[in-house]
């Protein structure tokens, strides 16, 4: 639990909650499961995610991967087999 600051890249592979602050690539591992509000360049779901997410790259939710959230991306990927519950917006033109 609490605030979680990186500048490259993250994978979580546990358990986190709280707020996440990045301008790298947050990496949510397969077996893991995050309840947060997540700010970071991208973000790359496996795993489980509630909550809010704001990527200013892209935000991709790979297969299997369970995503209960409000996301907002200039890019958004989502695999065949993902689950999204919540809210998209696509803001702008993809900064990549």
């Amino acid at each position: 639990k609490g605030t979680l600051k990186f500048k490259n890249s993250l994978k979580i592979k546990g358990k986190f909650e709280g707020k996440i602050f990045s301008d790298g690539h947050l990496i949510i591992g397969r077996e893991s499961n995050t309840s947060a509000e997540i700010n970071a360049s991208i973000v790359s779901v496996s795993g489980t995610v509630n909550g809010k997410v704001n990527a200013s790259k892209k935000i991709e939710l790979y297969k299997k991967s369970k995503t209960s959230a409000d996301i907002v991306a200039s890019e958004i990927i989502m695999e065949s087999g993902a689950i999204f519950n919540g809210t998209c917006i696509m803001d702008g033109e993809p900064q990549g």
